[in-house]
């Protein structure tokens, strides 16, 4: 057995049996939704749209992304950065298709050092659905841990998941308009290639002739049956 394997526990189990009746079984994400209600406008605002769950069960998802922007002069800027950022994100599935960790490294080009990485995990027990992040730099102030604890109320027609602290409520109801797949976008050279799943496994944007001025992005998706380098030297917490 894989060592990314993550065995699911009865209470996750649960959170299928408290949404399955709120989410339209029509929907084609009904399965990856109910297992996975905090992550599906996550997925959706990055252009996935996970329609197949079965290649996902126990393992990782990687998706490695790159751009810039090319200006007057050849000048490659990089947002905050002055060099090139490498952003690198995981999700961690069980064997039934609940994603219980995802975690981002990122750095700039050439200084793995200069890192910026984050941990979420999520998980249900006794009523209570928590979704918990960390954080942590070696070279910014960025060390700590926070919580959303969404407590559960469950009709015939809507589940609403409530946070009172932090005043936050997500309401799943057949009366809502869920997410249809992501149209294509309109830069003017663009590609996807998608995985039978629903997930991008190659994306990029660029001007419609390469050298041109504008901006520039690729990013790379792929199921990983165990942990890469990456997650071995600077996750070795996760596993």
């Amino acid at each position: 057995m894989a060592m990314v394997m993550i065995h699911s526990v009865h209470a996750e189990d649960a959170v299928k049996d408290i949404f399955k009746d709120v989410v339209p079984k029509t929907l084609p994400i009904y399965e990856f939704m109910v297992r996975n209600p905090l992550y599906v406008h996550k997925f959706y605002s990055k252009n996935m749209y996970i329609t197949d769950l079965k290649p996902l069960k126990g393992k990782i998802l990687r998706f490695s992304s790159c751009e810039y922007e090319l200006r007057k002069g050849g000048i490659k800027t990089y947002g905050d950065s002055e060099r090139s950022k490498y952003m690198h994100t995981y999700y961690f599935f069980d064997e039934d298709g609940h994603i219980k960790r995802w975690a981002v490294f990122s750095y700039p080009e050439g200084d793995r050092e200069d890192y910026i990485k984050r941990v979420r995990t999520t998980y249900y027990a006794n009523g209570v659905y928590t979704d918990e992040a960390t954080g942590e730099s070696p070279s910014l102030f960025l060390k700590g841990i926070y919580s959303y604890h969404y407590s559960i109320t469950k009709t015939d027609l809507e589940v609403e998941l409530i946070d009172s602290e932090k005043n936050q409520r997500l309401t799943f109801s057949k009366d809502t308009k869920w997410p249809e797949e992501p149209k294509e976008r309109n830069e003017a050279d663009f590609k996807r290639i998608r995985h039978s799943s629903g997930f991008v496994e190659y994306e990029y944007w660029r001007p419609k002739i390469d050298g041109d001025l504008g901006n520039y992005y690729e990013m790379r998706g792929e199921i990983l049956e165990e942990p890469d380098e990456i997650l071995l030297t600077y996750f070795r917490e996760l596993f």
